[in-house]
């Protein structure tokens, strides 16, 4: 059911009684007994009124109990958990709202009550305008009102979306409704930043949203819609209507101890032809303000006729990799970031709109950590303590532009292009088992990425796409280490200087045409068929020096061109009868690659074919239950990171090299999933468990010395995965609270090799949670939860280790103008021993000056001055314990300004 949340606010310990009452509740709570209510929804005339919603109040709680809306003919159902006296409404466009009393008792299994909504046109507009309900379905799309599920606290749309039941908002600010992540969040339906959505709700204020859109079955190109079997969902915020001035916006600044400073801006203009919004932070309190960068250059292959090979990138060769633990990254970031981002849409005329994104990130990161590893070899274990102190510089310039011209209802084209520059240059000043290393990289990437799409509806249900993409990314790195003992590269006990040169380069072109046909009876054939040409070079070059005169090492060093093509055609039908749907599809992929190495005078080739089947069936059972079960076999092509055969630096310890030959890995998976209400019902559950089977797979052989390890890739045959996963929301009417639990486990039977001997590694982990959030009306509202990790790797060694982390969020609303949230979480490891609790505590006080556009806040984090983390972590060949230095105690004063 969709009901008001309370606060995401302060996490503290909690001790196991109050996990056994909740756990007690949950059971019980839906132990309980449900009355399943139907009907249909019929005009004055008796004809049926289809789509028309319908809400159920609870009269003695004054809360939603249940919501709704009648399917094309009429009919509708739901369910009420709760004996009780309710008021049935029912609403429809151009109808008078018909309210009726349920009486709901402990004898009843069933109840059916029908309405008769009359007509009243001439009130429509009013209806629309002014409706207060918190939620209206629409089909596809639900409308949230925002001001019933915000406390007034919320300061950027993130901690708005995370109010709001069946949308979870993670640490990273990935947006999730149910189990799906959110492909588009727009901005009264234009969208800003595409995947790289977390720079908007991550910065616009959530004082300005009015209602949050969310729209299942997703399609991004109009001209799909209908068509495409799209199981996407995206969210739209619609802004207040007093908010769409010529300009409107906020900024805020703040300031406390140890000179931490805050600055955020947003600034929106609406014309007639025209949307401006320009956003800028300025902090160095360790907050987050852009999330992934990269996915705004590089996003995540969605899948969809609109993807044509989305995840396209270079990877890095060399990292100063800075580990990172399971507790919030701002609590380890010393950062110093400059961040301002620039972005017009402009309708150029009725047929063509052109959007412009332009972003320029400066950012100063400095990280302190130490810690110690044990390597599991098959001789004995090899004990290493690290410190580093790290820092990181980067610069980054980011434009997208984006072309949209609706030629004709039926047709439209649009191009989009991509062009990022960045710079990293990162240091450290690290000791290995008490010898100091000094080491700098230095890292470039340009990107320049076009990508063309035709779109034509040849009729009603069937549509035609040609697509067309040219990516061009060049990577140069330079890797510096200074004192270093590497008996790799040269015998006795001298300290070397070491300097890498690497040159990556990818070269993308491809063509593709999609044909989708959808048929009466709702079955989808769609055919699917191109061309992909990847040439990659790849140079490095690692010289060495005792003193000085740097020497070129030849076993060290790589020149490849690589060139991957392929010609593949797909087609799948999907068959639908009655509530099922059964889906085969077939691929047939021509591959066309051919390497040359340095020491090599001609190209080695190889021209494999494969045919890849899948099949799926997914059974509806009603209208809340959905059933699905797949199988794919599928194939992965040679990377250029696994054919190079001279060794690369990747970090102060680590040598990797490839196998210098084609290898494509074969997998075979099975998917089961079983879902149990949809977004907003009383009970809301997903499961699913998946199993995966490589016939090979590259694993790796491992040489480990005290001082380096060198990795070469092999291939090593059969690799085994199972995954569970069990999660439930549970909303308990009598104490207007939320319940979830979540469980999932996995297991991974695979090999590696150690010193030239396979070693057989079984890992396995659970994980399993509560949470209880509440729903009160009043004051007062918290959020409360404990989460369980239990792991073992068993190997050439056997280890386990359990760890948990509580938290406790309390929102208080003294006044209107008024409020307190507070958070804390606690930290076990029941490895560590004396340091095995840790506890963290923040808090912030907001205080609306009445009747003005001010608000005041004072914030406070790591408010028990905690000065390091530590935390365990095991790998297949090594346990290591980390330590973390922390951002101290911050305390800042901040002022709100609304315009």
């Amino acid at each position: 059911m969709i009901r008001k949340t309370g606060s995401s606010g302060m996490k503290k310990p909690m001790n196991g009684r109050l996990i056994s009452a909740c756990l007690l509740i949950f059971t019980c709570g839906y132990a309980s007994a449900q009355v399943a209510v139907d009907g249909k929804v019929r005009n004055s005339s008796g004809a049926p009124i289809p789509f028309a919603t319908l809400m159920v109040i609870d009269t003695l709680r004054n809360n939603i109990a249940a919501y709704t809306s009648a399917s094309k003919i009429g009919d509708y159902n739901f369910t009420i958990s709760n004996p009780g006296i309710y008021y049935l409404i029912g609403r429809a466009l151009g109808h008078k709202a018909d309210t009726t009393l349920l009486r709901i008792t402990d004898q009843h299994k069933r109840l059916t009550k029908d309405l008769t909504l009359r007509e009243d046109v001439q009130n429509l507009k009013e209806v629309i305008v002014s409706s207060a309900q918190p939620v209206i379905v629409k089909r596809d799309t639900i409308i949230i009102d925002a001001k019933s599920f915000a406390l007034g606290n919320e300061q950027v749309a993130e901690d708005l979306l995370k109010r709001i039941p069946g949308l979870e908002v993670t640490a990273d600010g990935t947006i999730k409704v149910g189990n799906r992540e959110v492909e588009r969040v727009m901005v009264d339906g234009d969208d800003f930043f595409e995947k790289g959505y977390k720079l908007l709700t991550k910065n616009l204020s959530a004082g300005t949203i009015d209602k949050v859109e969310i729209y299942d079955k997703y399609s991004k190109n109009r001209l799909l819609h209908n068509i495409e079997n799209s199981d996407k969902v995206a969210l739209n915020l619609k802004l207040k209507a007093d908010s769409k001035q010529q300009w409107f916006g906020n900024i805020s600044a703040g300031y406390g101890i140890g000179a931490k400073h805050e600055l955020r801006t947003n600034l929106m203009a609406y014309r007639p032809k025209a949307k401006y919004y320009l956003l800028a932070n300025i902090n160095n309190t360790g907050y987050d303000a852009s999330g992934d960068i990269r996915s705004l250059v590089s996003p995540e292959n969605s899948g969809g006729p609109n993807a044509i090979e989305d995840k396209q990138t270079l990877d890095p060769m060399s990292n100063l990799n800075v580990k990172q633990p399971q507790l919030r990254r701002s609590r380890i970031n010393f950062n110093n970031v400059v961040m301002p981002a620039l972005n017009g849409i402009w309708t150029l005329t009725d047929k063509m709109k052109l959007k412009v994104m332009s972003l320029l990130n400066l950012d100063k990161n400095d990280f302190v950590t130490s810690g110690s590893q044990t390597f599991f070899t098959t001789a004995q274990p090899i004990n290493v303590r690290e410190s580093s102190q790290t820092n990181k510089k980067t610069f980054s310039a980011i434009s997208r532009l984006n072309y949209l011209y609706d030629i004709n209802p039926r047709s439209s084209f649009e191009y989009t292009g991509v062009f990022n520059s960045s710079k990293n240059t990162d240091t450290a000043n690290s000791f290995l088992n008490s010898n100091q290393i000094r080491e700098r990289l230095t890292k470039r990437d340009n990107v320049y990425d076009h990508k063309f799409i035709y779109t034509n509806k040849i009729s009603e249900k069937t549509v035609l796409l040609l697509s067309a993409r040219y990516l061009n990314e060049r990577q140069p790195e330079n890797y510096l280490i200074d004192s270093v003992r590497y008996p790799i590269l040269a015998s006795g006990a001298a300290k070397l200087h070491v300097d890498q040169e690497t040159v990556q380069q990818m070269k993308y072109a491809a063509l593709e045409g999609r044909l989708l046909t959808k048929q009466s009876n709702g079955s989808l054939l769609e055919f699917q068929a191109g061309y992909v040409n990847r040439m990659n070079t790849f140079d490095s070059h690692l010289a060495t020096a005792r003193m000085s005169n740097f020497q070129y090492l030849e076993p060290f060093s790589n020149q490849i061109s690589y060139r991957a093509a392929e010609v593949y055609g797909k087609a799948n039908y999907r068959y639908k009868i009655g509530n099922c749907h059964l889906v085969a599809g077939v691929e047939g992929h021509q591959l066309l690659n051919k390497v040359k190495q340095a020491d090599s005078l001609d190209y080695l080739k190889q021209s494999p074919f494969f045919l890849v089947p899948a099949l799926g069936f997914e059974w509806q059972m009603n209208k809340t239950s959905k059933f699905t079960v797949t199988y794919r076999y599928s194939f992965n092509n040679t990377q250029v990171s696994d054919i190079y055969k001279g060794y690369i630096l990747t970090d102060y310890r680590t040598f990797s090299r490839g196998m210098a030959d084609f290898n494509q890995m074969n997998t075979s998976a099975v998917l089961l999933n079983y879902r149990l209400g949809n977004w907003g019902d009383n009970f809301f559950m997903n499961s699913t468990i998946a199993y995966k089977k490589d016939s090979h797979f590259i694993s790796t052989d491992n040489l480990i010395q005290q001082d380096y390890i060198a990795k070469s890739k092999i291939v090593l045959g059969s690799r085994n995965q199972f995954n569970a996963m069990l999660s439930t929301d549970r909303y308990i009417s009598p104490i207007s609270s939320n319940i979830k639990a979540k469980f999932s486990f996995e297991n991974s039977d695979y090999k590696n090799r150690i010193g030239g001997i396979d070693v057989n590694t079984r890992s396995s982990t659970y994980n399993y949670g509560l949470e209880m959030r509440s729903a009160f009306h009043g004051f007062f509202n918290f959020n409360v939860g404990r989460s369980w990790t239990y792991s073992r790797i068993k190997s050439s060694f056997d280890n386990t280790f359990n760890n948990n982390m509580s938290f406790l969020d309390l929102d208080f609303i003294f006044k209107n103008n008024l409020s307190l949230r507070t958070q804390g979480e606690l930290y076990h490891f029941e490895n560590l021993n004396a340091k095995n609790n840790q506890l963290f505590i923040d808090a912030e006080l907001r205080y609306a000056y009445p009747r003005s556009k001010f608000t005041f806040f004072v914030s406070g984090r790591n408010l028990l001055n905690r000065k390091e983390y530590t935390e365990q972590t095991n790998q297949d060949i090594s346990v290591s314990v980390w330590q973390y230095r922390l951002v101290p105690r911050i305390i800042n004063l901040k002022i709100d300004y609304r315009f």
